[in-house]
């Protein structure tokens, strides 16, 4: 089974690391869409278009399934892009169960959205920060470099039980994250795993390509790949 990965840059190496592991013989197509990183700082309209112009380009190349590993990209524009092709397109979103004590950590677009606009009435608190994913990307070889920006940014929260990562790049801080809070941190990525697995047929080769908008970047992004557990 051939599918495609959506994100704006090495954000959503860690959802496929994760359905490697679990789906191993599906073929996967990571598309980066580096030339217009960050999606966070995007325009809704605007990224809803793009989305929907990428992922019809996947399907054409064979894509039976399209996920969006990109948080923003889900809030943003999922459902519309669902109602346009008719292979399955699901996305990663931040899961929040019980709202009191949980910081939700997002880009400013994510922010915006009804979703999570719903988990802070409930009484959530919201970290939304247009700047944390580009510097993921630049300081991804040495993450220890965030740690004292980080504790600076995320003094403020005191009191958490948990932390809802709304960004597939965060994923990269997750440990980061929690030695900081002290809260338990949760990446929301269970149930695309969950629905990857019930369409996995063991049929395929196990191959990674990657497609690039911006300068390729294969080799860096396998062993970015390789590094993550």
């Amino acid at each position: 089974m051939q599918i495609a990965l959506i994100d704006s840059g090495i954000g959503g190496l860690t959802l496929l690391k994760k359905l490697i592991k679990t789906c191993p013989y599906n073929d996967y197509v990571y598309f980066a869409d580096t030339y217009a990183h960050p999606y966070g700082r995007e325009r809704a309209f605007p990224l809803k278009m793009r989305l929907l112009s990428i992922s019809e380009l996947l399907y054409e190349k064979g894509a039976q399934m399209i996920i969006f590993a990109c948080n923003t990209a889900s809030t943003v524009a999922l459902s519309y892009v669902s109602d346009k092709l008719p292979v399955p397109i699901i996305g990663v979103r931040p899961l929040c169960e019980r709202a009191n004590n949980t910081l939700i950590m997002c880009t400013p677009l994510t922010a915006e959205s009804a979703l999570i606009k719903g988990y802070e009435s409930a009484g959530a608190r919201v970290y939304a920060n247009g700047c944390l994913a580009s510097l993921i990307e630049q300081n991804c070889h040495n993450l220890t470099a965030l740690e004292q920006y980080l504790t600076k940014e995320l003094n403020g929260f005191k009191n958490l039980d948990s932390v809802i990562l709304g960004c597939t790049h965060y994923v990269f801080i997750k440990e980061h994250i929690r030695r900081i809070t002290g809260a338990k941190v949760y990446d929301g990525y269970d149930p695309i795993i969950k629905e990857v697995e019930a369409l996995y047929t063991q049929e395929g080769e196990g191959s990674i390509r990657y497609v690039f908008t911006g300068p390729r970047k294969d080799s860096e992004y396998a062993k970015i790949l390789a590094k993550i557990e």
